[in-house]
């Protein structure tokens, strides 16, 4: 578990964020040959196969091929060991793609697209999704050291254009569930009221929208369906991190409740060293004056064994 591949169990932002990308995919699933780029662990896959006709789940990595395959795989889920620029599949195989958090992995990102738009067939749709570079960046301490490119809504959008007529943007942030919303000039965050605080008690307002960490965006040859904002809530989170709360607190006043019995045996065990410090230097004078006594007593036994001369 690096933080980068998300492992089904792991709680938090990072499980928001990827179960409401394919949550935002499912209903655009129906009836469809499907294909997953980056499948991982195959959890994604097996949601979509819920609602799709087939679909077929790849990624580079052996290991979580193999462990999608054990837990997942069924008449109609498949997976295959494949690159995303290389992809093991026909041309015109597929009528819908997904493929979230894969293309900033890419240095070769327009072969990506290349291969997105050769299985797809004429009437098919692409769900993509990637880090929008400069406020992703700012959630950051470091680098990011598994991202090759890193693009900007402006980039992602260009990118995509090159390769399908129509493409819609939204923004994805987490809030105690996730939401994602419309990025296009008819319905940009800009009209959005979003009050941000990072101490519970001190609110600014974001001029320019949400200024979301992660873009998912809808492209196809065809005409798009309508616009849609998509709010998933998790209470359960919320739940789970009361209750850590909770525990926390209770085990803080267990120990707050136990510090004076603590004081007073660090107190006592403080005495007791140095006691023992002092019966330790003792000892060492003790052992000194036993050493000397002893060199006496061996010079004297050797001058009494010495020879008398006569």
């Amino acid at each position: 578990m690096t933080g980068e591949r998300y492992i089904p169990g792991i709680q938090g932002p990072i499980q928001l964020e990827h179960f409401h990308r394919y949550l935002f995919a499912l209903k655009f699933a129906e009836g469809r040959d499907l294909l997953d780029v980056a499948s991982g662990e195959g959890y994604g896959s097996a949601l979509l196969a819920q609602a799709a006709k087939t679909v077929v789940g790849v990624d580079v990595d052996i290991q979580s091929v193999e462990n999608a395959r054990r837990r997942y795989e069924s008449q109609k889920l498949s997976f295959r060991v494949g690159d995303a620029t290389r992809l093991p599949c026909e041309s015109d195989s597929f009528n819908m793609a997904v493929s979230f958090e894969t293309v900033e992995h890419l240095e070769d990102q327009e072969a990506f697209l290349s291969e997105l738009k050769r299985v797809l067939q004429a009437n098919g749709v692409l769900i993509i999704s990637t880090p929008d570079r400069p406020y992703y960046q700012a959630t950051l301490t470091s680098t990011n050291p598994f991202h090759r490119k890193e693009v900007d809504r402006q980039e992602f959008h260009s990118l995509l254009r090159q390769y399908f007529k129509h493409v819609s943007i939204f923004e994805q942030r987490s809030l105690h569930g996730s939401v994602m919303i419309n990025a296009d000039k008819d319905c940009s965050t800009s009209n959005l009221e979003f009050f941000y605080s990072e101490n519970g008690s001190t609110f600014r307002r974001i001029e320019n929208g949400m200024n979301s960490p992660f873009l998912v965006a809808l492209a196809s040859d065809i005409e798009l369906p309508a616009s849609v904002t998509s709010v998933m809530d998790s209470p359960a989170e919320v739940e789970k991190l009361r209750g850590d709360l909770g525990y926390a607190t209770a085990e803080m006043w267990k120990l707050q409740s136990r510090l004076p019995e603590l004081e007073s045996q660090c107190l006592a065990l403080k005495n007791e060293v140095e006691q023992l410090t002092e019966e330790l230097k003792k000892a060492k004078v003790l052992t000194e004056l036993a050493k000397a006594e002893t060199q006496y007593l061996r010079s004297r036994i050797r001058s009494d064994r010495a020879p008398i001369d006569s």
